[in-house]
């Protein structure tokens, strides 16, 4: 900040607003107070942010002219200033009140004995309702060297003071701040031998146990009005502090998701959570595939007088234009997978008894019947010239011909019904890029009415088969990144609590994590997800559930 010199600055309070700026400023950490008291420069001061900068900090004047006064850790409501102060006539640090008259502070006077002696208030908040003060105090009865206290104001006076023992350790807690809706409690605690910032949040009146915020040698927290935490930041050499300067941690903006229709595709930035709406849709939309040039998307969307009966194949661009539907009939066409030099589409279509495998030109055209087992066929993936599926609960692979297939897996009781909402077995087949190996989600237990799945890979032999996860969450829809090293796939419910957040872990299945930004409203679901060609983005189908 603009604030800061090579000088020591700390005990920082910040306005709701983030316009004024007060702080205390001493030429050096190492100057003795009998010193600072007679410095004419040691003291509070004040900055006001103009045009978004912070303009030259002027001291404070709260002494008499001619008097000597060490004034500091200053606290601000409204038009009132507390502050301590060494100073001629009184004996010790003791808290004072000034009020803001025409442009000064004025009036400044004693808070009297009972918060002086007999409460033994330190560096203090007084919450924006004024009935509550918190203060740090190593009095007697609390818990360790120095404490947090608050005292409550019933018909004018303050009462004795409560040990806020949530926070409190055996160790050091002090310098309070308490948040304008007086929901959050922020304060400075000794964490491994030197200061960390910490909040604790109230929950039904209670405060909760405090989390670490910042650390190391952070202390003193102020925040404004939009969570911005400005702190003091403490130099140390051998064991002595020699330098204090003043920083600000922003906090990040919440960003806003683009909401036109039910059902969108978007991009989600894996290194900011940035996310950006591409392409809305009143109608759902499923099963997005990019690609292998990286510049246009095919997925199905329901279409149709009964847009619950039918549902094409579509394309668009990667940037949300050059809408194309591909069919346009009676049948239900979906599950579209790309050819790997982008000219033909697979897909599966239900155009007599079952579901089976078609392919069609990129364009819409020469639709024509590649493959037919005999029963229903589905979750399709083609990569080099083999395209995986998955019948009668198995995963397959069938040569882009139409020619020479096979089994790959033959999982327990394949076919099975039970209480889940799909048979037990082996479901929607992804390739990696070489194609040498496919990902798997199986069903194996129907505890769950979504069913509980694990991920697995095999080889496109059907050998080595690996078992990634072990959580037996309602989860798949697995794609690989285009390293081949992570992939990516979606957690539709854990138990009964249904989810819909996208998950990734590294191909052998450690480092699994929920990638879902935690701005994500529980109404937004995510689905399909697939990496962008650079691996730097997630893009996936969004739904707005209503």
């Amino acid at each position: 900040m603009a604030v800061n010199t090579a000088g020591a600055e700390d005990s920082p309070f910040i306005t709701p607003d983030g316009s004024t700026f007060y702080f205390f400023f001493t030429p050096g950490g190492d100057v003795p107070v009998e010193e600072q008291i007679t410095d004419e420069v040691t003291g509070i001061y004040v900055s006001r942010k103009i045009d978004g900068e912070w303009s030259e900090p002027e001291r404070v004047i709260l002494q008499e002219s001619g008097k000597l006064a060490l004034d500091g850790c200053p606290f601000v409501s409204g038009e009132t200033m507390w502050f301590c102060s060494a100073r001629e006539g009184y004996t010790g640090v003791r808290f004072l009140t000034a009020d803001y008259i025409d442009g000064e502070w004025r009036n400044w006077e004693w808070v009297g004995d009972k918060l002086t002696f007999e409460y033994e208030v330190g560096e203090l908040h007084i919450s924006a309702d004024g009935s509550e003060l918190y203060f740090h105090s190593p009095r007697s009865g609390g818990k360790g060297e120095v404490d947090i206290w608050v005292s409550k104001k019933v018909d004018g006076e303050w009462q004795e003071p409560e040990n806020v023992e949530a926070v409190n350790t055996d160790g050091i807690e002090g310098w309070p701040f308490l948040s304008q809706d007086e929901e959050e409690l922020w304060f400075t605690r000794f964490h491994l031998g030197y200061p960390a910032i910490l909040r604790s949040k109230r929950i039904d009146g209670e405060w909760q146990e405090p989390e670490l915020i910042i650390s190391q040698f952070a202390a003193e927290p102020t925040l404004d009005d939009e969570g911005n935490i400005y702190f003091c930041h403490h130099f140390f050499k051998d064991g002595k502090m020699i330098e204090a300067d003043i920083y600000v941690a922003y906090k990040r903006k919440t960003p806003l998701i683009q909401h036109e229709e039910r059902w969108g595709i978007y991009a989600l930035d894996l290194a900011t959570e940035e996310v950006v709406l591409i392409y809305s849709s009143s109608e759902r939309i499923s099963f997005l595939r990019l690609n292998n040039a990286g510049d246009r998307f095919v997925f199905s969307q329901r279409s149709g007088e009964d847009a619950s009966e039918f549902e094409e194949i579509c394309t668009v661009g990667m940037d949300g234009l050059g809408f194309a539907g591909l069919t346009n009939n009676s049948f239900w066409d979906l599950y579209p997978s790309w050819s790997p030099d982008d000219s033909e589409i697979a897909f599966l279509s239900w155009r007599e008894n079952d579901l089976d495998i078609y392919v069609m030109n990129a364009d819409g055209s020469n639709v024509r019947e590649l493959y037919d087992s005999g029963s229903h066929d589905a979750d399709i993936h083609w990569v080099g010239e083999r395209i995986v599926f998955t019948s009668r609960s198995q995963i397959w692979s069938v040569k882009d011909d139409g020619t020479d297939p096979f089994q790959v897996t033959d999982p327990p009781s394949a076919g099975v019904w039970g209480n889940a909402n799909l048979p037990f077995g082996d479901y929607d087949p992804r390739l990696n890029p070489d194609g040498s190996k496919l990902v798997f989600e199986r069903l194996l237990n129907d505890s769950s009415i979504h069913g509980n799945y694990d991920i697995f890979i095999v080889n496109s032999d059907g050998t080595g088969e690996t078992r990634l996860t072990y959580t037996g969450y309602s989860q798949g829809l697995a794609s690989w990144s285009h390293s081949g090293d992570k992939i990516v796939y979606i957690v539709a419910a854990i138990g009964a609590e249904g989810k819909y957040d996208i998950h990734i872990m590294n191909s052998d299945g450690t480092d699994s994590r929920n990638m879902t930004p935690d701005y994500f409203p529980n109404n937004f679901l995510c689905h399909s997800p697939i990496y962008s060609p650079d691996d730097s983005r997630i893009f996936f189908i969004g739904e707005w559930w209503e």
